[in-house]
């Protein structure tokens, strides 16, 4: 096998490969750091369009969901002989229970902590500044 030279060899701004590992090792991390670089530029791109999508998808869900409840308040008040704002009212408060209902049981769900260790850091300091807030009283 023919032995290469590294002058035969250029990076893509066209500047001359390192001769020594020395110079390689920077040129490698710069080179690393540029591939980074350009992968998270299109994994940025691609979460904005799954979320953008998702936004989208959320708002024809709102849609479809108001549409629903009106037409459901028509046929009801039309089917039962109401007037409407007493079926839309009363759609309303069955909405606003459920909500509250659901904000008691997320409010009520004890989630752990994202990041344990500084949480126990923070538990740690504020132990600490009540001690400083509350010295135990001396037994003299």
């Amino acid at each position: 096998m023919p032995e290469i030279q590294s002058d035969e060899f250029t990076n893509p701004e066209k500047k001359p490969v390192p001769g020594n590992w020395i110079e390689a090792i920077p040129a490698l991390i710069a080179s690393r750091i540029g591939i980074f670089r350009i992968e998270a530029q299109e994994a940025l791109s691609a979460l904005l369009a799954k979320w953008a999508l998702i936004a989208f998808g959320v708002l024809l869900f709102v849609c479809a969901w108001v549409l629903l409840i009106a037409g459901a308040v028509g046929w009801i008040s039309a089917h039962y002989e109401l007037p409407w704002y007493q079926v839309a009212l009363g759609a309303a408060g069955v909405h606003f229970i459920l909500a509250v209902m659901i904000l008691m049981i997320i409010r009520a769900i004890k989630r752990p902590c994202a990041f344990p260790v500084t949480c126990q850091e923070f538990e740690k300091d504020r132990q600490w500044l009540n001690q400083l807030k509350n010295p135990p009283k001396s037994q003299n």
